[in-house]
């Protein structure tokens, strides 16, 4: 947890490289990174700890993996890189029970979280964080409204019954062999276009069918990744 007692003397670097990632197949995402993360990803449905289904990007092919970050842990190809990797090494932390509250955790571990170099995170001669805090702060806010958003969509497209268990199979074709991602969900196409016209025309003003579509465009990409890994 961000302390200003404990950490008043930390100071924070730009993020400049993410290989910190480099094994993390998936992240939580927004609802507003749907659309521009299907360009390059996949984009899942999956259920939170508690069972709520939520939006998650697919990086990779298999645990421990992600295609997206090149040998030297920079992001390929100017591709949209997802909210929860940029704010990094501050993490939110849920109060229970409430998901719109929450604290700042930081990873104490990141070498760009230090007391010698980077902005200071907190006043030096009086109390109160600095701007660099403020700005985390509101990023947080944001991206956590965004991830409710995301869920509330999730939410509803459950309750009609529009979502189906999906398990990943990736066909190597150089060698007989394949690997499963298990727990994905993903919108059914078909019951979809057969709702009916008011909910399609209210999904069409507020921007989910757009998602939703986006969602469904992604999934090829899974092709991409054997691309990226053969390369």
């Amino acid at each position: 947890m961000l302390d200003p007692k404990k950490h008043k003397q930390y100071r924070i670097r730009p993020v400049s490289c993410y290989r910190f990632a480099s094994h993390l197949l998936s992240a939580p995402i927004g609802l507003n990174e749907v659309v521009p993360l299907s360009r390059t990803c996949v984009v899942a449905i999956v259920r939170n700890d508690l069972g709520k289904p939520h939006f998650h990007v697919i990086m990779g092919i298999e645990k421990g993996e992600n295609l997206l970050l090149d040998a030297n842990g920079q992001w390929r190809g100017g591709a949209h890189i997802p909210k929860f990797l940029q704010r990094y090494p501050f993490i939110p932390i849920e109060h229970p029970g409430d998901p719109e509250k929450f604290s700042v955790g930081v990873d104490s571990t990141c070498a760009d979280f230090n007391t010698t170099e980077g902005q200071p995170l907190f006043q030096q001669y009086e109390e109160g964080p600095t701007q660099v805090v403020k700005d985390v702060i509101a990023q947080l806010q944001a991206f956590n409204a965004q991830t409710l958003a995301g869920a509330r969509l999730c939410e509803e497209l459950a309750e009609l019954d529009l979502l189906e268990p999906q398990t990943a199979s990736i066909q190597f074709d150089h060698v007989a062999s394949e690997r499963r991602l298990d727990g994905l969900m993903i919108v059914n196409e078909a019951k979809f276009c057969a709702l009916p016209d008011e909910t399609l025309a209210k999904w069409t003003r507020c921007g989910a069918t757009a998602v939703i579509l986006a969602h469904l465009q992604s999934l090829p990409n899974f092709s991409r990744f054997l691309t990226l890994r053969a390369s």
